[in-house]
């Protein structure tokens, strides 16, 4: 299998949607403190890996993040 999603915390759990030549990446955190993450994607319409950077996803939510 080819890795589509590579994220530095494995306490964040993500998935990527994609339709066409458009890519929403879900992180989502399951627990009760804020995580930090450093994510990266490669959706089907891109030749390269997209770094979306560090971020904090604070407790017990899904942060929706746009894939360009």
């Amino acid at each position: 299998m080819e890795e589509k999603v590579r994220c530095s915390n494995p306490n964040v759990w993500t998935s990527l949607r994609t339709s066409g030549p458009k890519s929403l990446l879900f992180a989502m955190n399951l627990f009760n403190a804020p995580m930090e993450a450093e994510i990266q994607c490669r959706p089907s319409w891109s030749d390269h890996v997209i770094a979306l950077g560090n971020r904090t996803i604070p407790a017990m939510t899904v942060s929706e993040i746009e894939v360009r």
